[in-house]
């Protein structure tokens, strides 16, 4: 039956979104989250200067909450900060409308595992199997380990236990096996911990790719009273929080003595958004997500 409340909220979340002067593009052309994974595998296949990858998760970030983050079109929205990683991709690249949930013919719940899932081997729950958080990663490998079998150095850090205990089980204890260069470090419940350990993949390790999920603005989501939503200040806060420790692992990159003699990848994305205190709809709030990059040439 149609929904006139429903209507109503998407053609103005959609206006709001594509009026802020954040994104490159609009709702229509959004790009799957699936693209990720895809355009770290074109940078390790192209020629020239050393290649290296930095991605960045905000878990339960929506993107109609970056216009109050990243400076924008519309002076009623809060400007940015000299501290800001989104800002510092917008202006070297851009920052673009993606989704999450798979396609018509193969949908999946906008939710943590499948979300994360689909980005790093870049295909769907059909075919990745993460229907859940009871679902195991068995036949599709991540990107990560990927270019581990091709003998790069790649990391994955993240607090949730899902993760290291169901998720990426199989992967995890195959890659052990095989003696493969790819670490998942399980982080203590710290965001700054968490920071602190992809400056070091980054700097002192010398990783090829690190990874890492930031959870702060999925928690504010589910536990405080308003929720997933823009117009919640906590929310709001909790992302800004994900993107001032983002930013410390961009100057981690850039601090480095090789940086000039390398070409880097910068991704910061988000795995689903949410509505309420929940998620795993098809609706725009849970559905649409952000991809911000300084390599805008691979999501066009």
């Amino acid at each position: 039956m149609f929904n006139g409340l429903e209507f109503l909220k998407k053609k103005a979340y959609v206006k709001f979104v594509e009026e802020s002067g954040v994104f490159c593009n609009t709702i229509s052309s959004a790009v799957p989250q699936t693209a990720v994974a895809d355009a770290v595998r074109k940078h390790f296949e192209g020629n020239g200067k050393i290649k290296k990858a930095v991605l960045i998760g905000f878990d339960g970030a929506r993107a109609d909450s970056l216009p109050y983050i990243v400076k924008s079109s519309n002076d009623k929205y809060i400007d940015s900060s000299k501290y800001s990683a989104l800002e510092v991709l917008k202006s070297e690249g851009g920052i673009f409308l993606s989704y999450t949930g798979g396609e018509k013919n193969c949908r999946q719940e906008t939710s943590t595992p499948q979300g994360w899932a689909s980005m790093l081997t870049g295909k769907w729950a059909k075919f990745t199997g993460v229907y859940s958080p009871r679902d195991t990663l068995e036949n599709t490998p991540t990107v990560l380990t990927e270019l581990a079998l091709k003998g790069k150095k790649t990391v994955f850090n993240a607090i949730w236990d899902t993760h290291f205990d169901v998720t990426y089980k199989s992967e995890i204890e195959r890659s052990r096996q095989d003696g493969l260069t790819v670490q998942f470090n399980r982080i203590e419940d710290n965001d700054d911990v968490l920071t602190e350990k992809m400056a070091e993949s980054v700097t002192v390790d010398n990783c090829d790719v690190s990874f890492c999920i930031f959870e702060l603005p999925d928690h504010t989501g589910h536990e405080t009273e308003k929720g997933f939503y823009n117009g919640n200040p906590q929310y709001i806060k909790a992302v800004t929080q994900c993107d001032k420790n983002a930013y410390k692992i961009l100057q981690a990159v850039k601090s480095r003595e090789t940086f000039d003699d390398e070409d880097w990848l910068i991704i910061i994305s988000s795995d689903h958004g949410g509505h309420l205190r929940t998620h795993g709809r098809q609706l725009l709030s849970d559905k649409i997500i952000f991809i911000a990059t300084n390599k805008p040439e691979y999501f066009k």
